[in-house]
């Protein structure tokens, strides 16, 4: 395990982990446990210590084992239920819970929900929802303190948007995140970095290389691509844009971005994959 990250969120959000085992249980997943056992994988034997070890007690590596072997949506949704606290308490932890790491950490649980909308129990949503905010204020002032951590708001947004989080409540923390009189403007930047390498504007149409939405719903791509055109954002990029105090590359971005709103829509995204 990595040393934790300190932040004013640390206490609340570890709070939000275990109110999420509180939610979802603790426990061993079943004898039917389903994976692709193909040579590429996952072996029989892998699976067997998955199923013999408490799901709070998995490490990052089992975890990622699972996460590498696991396709399409399970039909026991009751083992899937019980490893995703396991899932976002290492995430908390700001540690890997795949090898990849591009935004599809999350991506069999969202399947499942595009699958099914009640996969998951309204007090179920009400725990994975209070972790994503918790998590989303936990690594923005990480980010905005330039500290050493992997996780970063930007690629929790498409985390978690991939992971079947709904678009509008993600998008509204973040708002209320980049308004923050304290770490706002430091996040932005520092959300503006990230995202620079997925941004391209070719012909005066911006294209967002953001890899794991292209694996979420249509809406949650459509409200993502409004998202970066609204006025909320608008605001926020314009104090940036028009900081004297601002680093400079951080304010040319700023007007990049501000210069593209209005043209970003669902084409904007990778072309959808998810079936």
């Amino acid at each position: 395990m990595t040393a934790p990250l300190i932040t004013p969120h640390s206490d609340a959000l570890q709070a939000s982990v275990e109110q999420l085992y509180i939610v979802f249980g603790r426990g061993h997943v079943s004898e039917r446990f389903e994976v692709c056992q193909c040579p590429v994988c996952m072996t029989e034997d892998t699976r067997l210590q998955i199923i013999k070890t408490p799901s709070d007690q998995l490490s990052p590596d089992l975890i990622s084992e699972y996460s590498n072997s696991a396709h399409g949506v399970p039909e026991d949704l009751d083992d899937l239920r019980l490893m995703l606290p396991r899932y976002l308490d290492l995430m908390a932890r700001d540690e890997m819970v795949d090898d990849i790491g591009v935004g599809t950490e999350l991506l069999r649980f969202g399947q499942a929900v595009r699958a099914d909308a009640d996969v998951y129990s309204p007090t179920q949503w009400q725990a994975i929802n209070n972790w994503a905010e918790h998590m989303l204020w936990h690594f923005a002032h990480a980010d905005a303190c330039q500290m050493d951590n992997l996780h970063t708001p930007m690629a929790l947004m498409d985390t978690l948007l991939a992971g079947g989080w709904d678009v509008d409540h993600i998008t509204g923390v973040t708002d209320a995140i980049f308004q923050d009189a304290q770490i706002g403007q430091d996040a932005l930047a520092a959300f503006l970095r990230a995202n620079q390498q997925n941004l391209n504007i070719k012909r005066a149409v911006p294209k967002l290389d953001w890899f794991g939405t292209r694996y979420a719903s249509e809406a949650t791509r459509t409200g993502l691509a409004q998202w970066f055109n609204s006025v909320a954002l608008g605001e926020v990029l314009q104090m940036l844009a028009t900081d004297p105090k601002a680093d400079t590359h951080d304010q040319t971005y700023a007007r990049i971005l501000l210069d593209a709103q209005g043209s970003f829509e669902t084409a904007s995204l990778p072309k959808h994959q998810y079936t």
